[in-house]
């Protein structure tokens, strides 16, 4: 087995199929907030089917240089959070997932009292070609909400820092 951290942190073997960096929320995590999304920002070609977004921004759109508008979703490429986590502490209406970090955008967005955070409980993502991985990632992940209604998801979710 060859362990290969990649960007975002969690080892693969050679014989793992879809290693690669792409890595999709699980569909119990939206089926739990029950939120219509206007934008998904980190969405591969095509979007993901069940990611409840009217509209997504890909890798070729870069989301970075472009206007978000609405209630957001977030699940950024983790090798670009430091990116991705300014931009979406500025928008402040959305919910990002995202892994633990020593960061400062962790840091900011920790201490932005305009946030609310439940932490997930070791979810699976799911690969590009749709099956799930077999273990969860080796890190406690979080998820962040800016905007009352979505901060009120995320209390239906679970235990909710504000």
């Amino acid at each position: 087995m060859t362990n290969n951290l990649g960007n975002l942190g969690f080892g693969r073997n050679r014989n793992d199929k879809g290693a690669n960096d792409e890595c999709f929320t699980p569909p119990n995590i939206f089926n739990e907030l029950k939120l219509q999304f206007d934008l998904d920002v980190a969405a591969p070609q095509g979007g993901v089917p069940w990611i409840p977004a009217l509209r997504y921004l890909t890798k070729i759109d870069n989301a970075l240089t472009q206007s978000w508008t609405g209630r957001i979703w977030m699940n950024p490429p983790f090798s670009l959070i430091s990116k991705f986590a300014p931009k979406f502490q500025e928008h402040a209406h959305g919910i990002a997932l995202v892994p633990t970090s020593t960061g400062k955008w962790m840091h900011e967005l920790w201490n932005d009292e305009r946030t609310a955070w439940t932490r997930l409980n070791k979810p699976r993502f799911i690969r590009p070609d749709g099956t799930q991985w077999e273990r969860h990632m080796p890190t406690v992940l979080w998820l962040v909400a800016y905007g009352q209604d979505c901060q009120e998801a995320l209390s239906r979710s679970g235990t909710v820092k504000l």
